[in-house]
């Protein structure tokens, strides 16, 4: 009769403990390593008052788990822009946020902290076509 109860508390014990693992999923943010947590371009903008033809500020999408940044500006805006880029709290974006750079081809950028590997994103500027128009309806 003890070796059964013993079997049995045994029994629960393990059951009790599966039922409360979690399945590891690297995709989930709170899975991101120290590095990635550190290491994180936050915000990617083309900013109006940088560039006199953009009509408005123009603000990426940054994918955070495939490290690409898309951003979409009007088709006869030049690609040699200014990016205005903001990071996590002490880390250093490796190219000058504020100067002229060519877009016409991704280019990458490396954000880094003190005693951290860095984390590489590639940035993607598309053309977004011009708009049509309705001036009258009928």
């Amino acid at each position: 009769m003890k070796k059964k109860i013993t079997v049995l508390l045994l029994y629960v014990f393990n059951s009790v403990v599966f039922l409360h693992c979690e399945v590891n999923n690297p995709s989930s943010k709170d899975d991101l390593t120290t590095d990635e947590k550190l290491n994180q371009i936050t915000s990617f903008q083309f900013l109006k008052e940088s560039y006199s033809e953009l009509e408005k500020d123009h603000t990426a999408t940054v994918d955070e788990e495939k490290k690409l940044i898309t951003v979409f500006i009007p088709s006869e805006i030049t690609r040699k822009l200014v990016p205005s880029v903001k990071t996590t709290q002490g880390s250093v974006f490796f190219a000058a946020s504020g100067s002229l750079q060519d877009f016409l081809e991704p280019v990458a950028y490396e954000v880094r902290s003190n005693h951290t590997n860095g984390s590489n994103y590639t940035v993607f500027v598309a053309s977004l076509a011009n708009e049509s128009r309705i001036f009258s309806f009928s």
